[in-house]
């Protein structure tokens, strides 16, 4: 159980760094006052991880 947690781990560093990305990308949409396009991209950021987390999980736990 123990590696599989490492493994997933090491997995999600991409998706992590997108997910980071993402957020940074949203909060210079909310600084310029964008606010449609922030919420969306914070969603679209939230969303993703989530979806990378459960395939990922899937895909090891399988």
């Amino acid at each position: 159980m123990s590696s599989t947690i490492v493994t997933m781990i090491g997995l999600m560093i991409i998706p992590a760094g997108i997910f980071i990305y993402t957020i940074n990308a949203a909060r210079w949409m909310q600084k310029k006052k964008n606010m449609t396009a922030a919420v969306s991209a914070y969603m679209l950021a939230v969303i993703s991880l989530a979806a990378s987390g459960v395939v990922l999980y899937r895909l090891i736990a399988a």
